[in-house]
């Protein structure tokens, strides 16, 4: 007769739930969290283990009460210790249960008990709903003693061994396998960024106009000399992420490292360029072996005797190198034009007056040409000549950072005609040999003044001949020009 009994499931975490009373053969459990236990008799059995039996394994498993809540797995059989499987037993059931295990153990051992007929069969059937929720029904025979030869088809051959007396059994330790080492890696380390310095090129201008002597504003430091000041950034230098390292002009070199004052000084064809160690510089221009702090500036190529500012220049180039705190280096320069002062005429007029009534009568003041009319000498003093010092000419001009200036004649081949003044009513024309500016009648061709300097430099104006007058009255034979003969438009 069969009936049904219905095994409640339920549990406290982490609490034994059933154990082990019956072991043959290799079963392990396997834990919620994954280790493998070897199950013998008496290991304890635990909430959502997984039970395994191999091929020659067999487990009976008690939950409660150990005649009626047990779980037997035959060989090669899987089943997971959930809610369905057992029912939460109260701690009177578990000391029943305890003991009644005790009791078979014992029984065992003395070879007095028959699980055949002592314990309830296993159990068999489908499972079915319990009223009082999740569960499983367990199939129960009960022992009538017949026997029956089933019709298989086949011969089958049951288990080799008695279930009571069991044989000896070596069992295997369980191979755990590792997992391997997940060995996170931060990535490959990253070389560090090789930064690269740079460096331009600066070109500066400095006046000779702006020296204490010189015509223009001025612009020189204490020792009265033209210079340039700037940083490193003004010559485009830029050492990078690696920071600093020195400037090497040539052989000499000078660490950027702003520890106190250290410094070094080149000297170009003009002037010296110093460098500090805080990335400061100073350009100053040479002084002359007399002091001045003028330059002598060529008089031919580019430079000439009447040029000064962009047009008469001198080039002081100095090429550096840079090199930042790794070694790397990088190329500039540094160029100064020195520009030429020249002298300036001031607002100065200085006039001198000849006598016409000389012409022919003052012989001793000629410059040895013959005068062209014969005056009436109303005055032994009277002259036809006058003569503008060296003095006088330098009054007139602003000579410079040059300090000395000397004057000459526009170049040979020059000419031009005077405006507004006429000799016998004919206009006057002029022309320069170097030497000599002649002034000439232009139909007659008759000389009617010469201008020269002498050996020491003073400007010499010889009238020759008679210029045209306006009519005035008697007794104004001492009139004056109107329209003068400016001398200086001859002269640079």
């Amino acid at each position: 007769m069969a009936t049904e009994t219905n095994i409640n499931t339920s549990s406290e975490a982490n609490q034994p739930v059933g154990k082990a009373i019956i072991v043959k053969g290799n079963v392990h459990a396997q834990g919620q969290d994954g280790t493998v236990r070897v199950l013998e008799i008496n290991s304890p059995i635990y909430e959502n283990d997984r039970i395994i039996t191999d091929s020659n394994g067999m487990i009976s498993i008690v939950f409660g009460d150990a005649a009626v809540d047990r779980l037997d797995l035959g060989r090669n059989s899987e089943v997971v210790i959930d809610e369905d499987v057992f029912k939460e037993a109260g701690p009177e059931q578990v000391a029943e249960s305890t003991a009644e295990v005790e009791q078979i153990q014992q029984a065992l051992a003395e070879g007095t008990f028959d699980p055949t007929t002592e314990l309830a069969p296993p159990a068999a059937g489908p499972a079915g709903p319990d009223n009082a929720g999740g569960g499983i029904y367990n199939v129960q025979f009960d022992l009538t003693g017949d026997q029956i030869t089933p019709e298989a088809g086949a011969e089958t051959t049951g288990p080799p061994f008695d279930f009571i007396s069991r044989p000896g059994h070596t069992y295997e330790e369980p191979v755990v396998v590792l997992a391997e080492p997940v060995i996170e890696s931060g990535g490959s380390e990253e070389e560090p960024p090789n930064y690269f310095p740079e460096a331009g090129s600066l070109e500066i201008t400095l006046d000779e106009e702006n020296l204490p002597d010189g015509t223009g504003a001025p612009q020189f430091d204490e020792d009265g000399r033209l210079f340039y000041e700037g940083t490193l950034e003004d010559l485009g230098v830029n050492f990078g992420g690696d920071g600093p390292g020195g400037i090497s002009f040539g052989t000499q070199f000078l660490a950027i490292d702003n520890t106190g004052g250290d410094s070094i000084t080149v000297s170009g064809s003009y002037g010296t360029l110093t460098v500090y160690d805080d990335g400061t510089w100073k350009y100053q221009v040479f002084d002359q072996a007399d002091g001045s702090p003028n330059l002598d500036h060529p008089v031919t190529g580019q430079s000439g005797p009447a040029t000064t500012g962009p047009s008469d220049s001198l080039q002081d180039i100095f090429n550096f190198t840079i090199s930042d705190s790794n070694g790397d280096t990088a190329a500039g320069s540094f160029t100064a034009n020195i520009l030429d002062d020249g002298p300036i005429t001031e607002d100065i007029s200085i006039s001198k007056v000849v006598e016409e009534d000389a012409l022919g009568n003052d012989e001793g003041a000629e410059l040895g040409d013959p005068d062209s009319s014969l005056g009436n000498l109303d005055d032994s003093s009277d002259s036809d000549t006058a003569t503008f010092t060296a003095a006088d000419l330098k009054s007139a001009v602003d000579d410079g950072a040059d300090e000395e200036v000397t004057f000459s004649f526009v170049a040979s081949g020059s000419s031009g005609t005077l405006a507004g003044i006429t000799s016998n009513n004919e206009a006057i024309n002029w022309s320069s040999d170097g030497t000599t500016i002649t002034g000439v009648t232009a139909t007659s061709g008759d000389t009617v003044f010469e201008l020269r300097f002498d050996s020491n430099g003073d400007l010499i104006f010889d009238l020759d001949d008679q210029v045209d007058h306006s009519f005035g009255s008697a007794g104004t034979d001492d009139e004056l020009l109107a329209n003068k003969i400016d001398v200086g438009q001859f002269i640079v």
